[in-house]
């Protein structure tokens, strides 16, 4: 029980009162940051399943876009080709005057592959790593490929799915597999 004694202070009372119950002391601290610790976990857990559901929500989108048309650059056919807006694209970007440097540099990690391998390696490459390539190397090209998008109302993805197709097909090329493109 705190009973004010003449001459002492309230703070001087509160520290010998919790001075006398340090173990009490102790547990209230130790709850308190263990429950702040699971609060901080179930929130961080939280933030990283919202990250996924909004990554599959864009994957969903994407799809649907690609399936209605809106703004599509490449054609379901066997092989991919490029759409009309498309082709518009790759010329806009002069695709086929720059894309050899990056087709001769995938060269030897798609030597040996099939038609197929090496257009999958090509549409991943443009469309994960060749467009941040851009932003650090040519700046010039990334600012048009992103005005080129902006002008048709597309996102900059629909532009390199273009670009992708006009890599894959000079990398079928320079591996002597371009009659599989012609052949079709």
């Amino acid at each position: 029980m705190i009973v004010q004694k003449f001459g002492t202070t309230v703070f001087d009372v509160i520290v010998s009162e919790l001075a006398e119950n340090v173990l009490l002391v102790l547990a209230v601290l130790f709850l308190g940051t263990w429950f702040v610790a699971q609060w901080v976990f179930k929130v961080n857990l939280a933030c990283k399943d919202q990250k996924k559901s909004a990554d599959w929500l864009k994957k969903i989108h994407g799809l649907a876009e690609d399936y209605l048309g809106n703004g599509k650059t490449r054609a379901s056919s066997s092989p991919i080709t490029l759409t009309p807006l498309g082709k518009e694209i790759a010329a806009q970007i002069k695709a086929e005057e720059w894309i050899g440097s990056y087709a001769a540099e995938r060269l030897s990690y798609v030597e040996g592959m099939t038609p197929y391998r090496i257009q999958e390696d090509a549409f991943r490459f443009a469309e994960e790593e060749l467009l941040s390539r851009l932003a650090k190397d040519n700046k010039d090209l990334f600012i048009d490929i992103e005005r080129c998008a902006f002008e048709r109302g597309i996102d900059v993805g629909q532009v390199m799915k273009a670009v992708g197709v006009v890599l894959r097909d000079r990398l079928l090329e320079l591996t002597n597999q371009v009659q599989v493109i012609t052949s079709s």
